[in-house]
């Protein structure tokens, strides 16, 4: 059977962009150890440096790895809503993907609640760490 492949979505803030690296390294690891292959755009297209790409070249990219992919996850630990997620999190339900959404700060996501299969929210990255490995199905 072919390994399930995760696409994990964030908000990229630049300020931020250490801490969005540990987290999203964890919540990789974390899918992982239940049986799931992921894929970080930062990570894996962007090796965790600066953007080189223009926007318009990002998007297409997002969208030919995110057609490639099972699940969309959408990772929320900044303090807002990015443009980006909320762009992937429509083409992901338009494509038929299963939708995640995994939330550190209570944001209301409105519309994209009422199209998620499967959400949690803690307010510390241990505790979401946590609730997945109980929570979400094993690949």
């Amino acid at each position: 059977m072919k390994q399930k492949r995760i696409y994990i979505a964030y908000r990229f803030v630049e300020h931020e962009k250490k801490k969005l690296r540990k987290n999203l390294e964890q919540l990789s690891k974390c899918f992982e150890s239940l049986g799931y292959k992921t894929f970080i755009f930062y990570r894996d297209i962007e090796n965790w440096k600066e953007p080189i790409l223009t926007k318009k070249q990002i998007i297409l990219r997002a969208l030919k790895e995110l057609k490639k992919s099972d699940i969309f996850v959408l990772f929320n630990d900044a303090k807002d809503k990015g443009e980006g997620c909320i762009l992937e999190a429509g083409f992901a339900k338009a494509f038929g993907k299963e939708m995640v959404l995994l939330d550190l700060n209570g944001i209301n996501y409105y519309f994209i609640d009422e199209l998620i299969d499967f959400k949690v929210s803690a307010r510390t990255m241990p505790n979401l760490l946590k609730d997945i490995k109980a929570k979400f199905p094993l690949a």
